[in-house]
């Protein structure tokens, strides 16, 4: 991971580098139906899964990829992880707190491979990838209230899987955030 660290802070000496946009909005077009979303691993989950973006790392990875193609196909520098909800507090609404860290490593594990990818077809421009994640802290919904106390929540876990990764860094969404990004 250090020399990923290295030809990123070079890059951005170099030059401005371009991260990718919203991974949710590009879902949308694929118009995924909750037999999709669920895949065989979830298909008798108790609760719908729907909306539930960052599951689609385990099951429609080849989405996921596909996604991260199109914004590195577009010029896209650096590419960031399906990771933003993959945290016991948001995943609580689907039931799969439990499964919050396997997600983050299959979505880093699938960025880091397109990004890998990209990088050996034109190593001259080398491809990063950021991790996201939501800042649930900062998230006082009603269903999340009751949980932002409990001792499961797995960002260091998150950090873990993304440093034995490569991933190159960390990046919060939120607009309060918004001018520090």
């Amino acid at each position: 991971m250090q020399d990923r660290t290295t030809f990123l802070y070079r890059a951005l000496d170099q030059r401005i580098l371009l991260l990718d946009g919203g991974f949710g909005t590009m879902v949308q077009p694929y118009g995924l139906t909750e037999t999709e979303f669920r895949g065989t691993e979830f298909a008798d989950w108790p609760t719908p899964l729907k909306g539930c973006n960052d599951l689609l790392a385990m099951t429609r990875p080849a989405v996921v990829r596909e996604i991260h193609e199109k914004y590195l196909q577009a010029g896209a520098d650096i590419v960031t992880a399906d990771s933003f909800n993959a945290n016991a507090v948001s995943l609580a609404d689907y039931g799969l707190s439990e499964r919050a860290r396997e997600m983050a490593c299959a979505a880093a594990r699938i960025a880091r491979d397109v990004a890998d990818e990209y990088t050996a077809r034109n190593p001259q421009k080398p491809r990063f990838v950021a991790g996201s994640d939501e800042p649930h802290s900062l998230d006082f919904g009603r269903r999340r209230r009751s949980c932002r106390t409990r001792s499961d929540l797995p960002p260091v876990d998150r950090c873990l899987c993304r440093a034995n990764r490569g991933i190159a860094r960390r990046r919060r969404r939120h607009p309060a955030y918004r001018d520090r990004i």
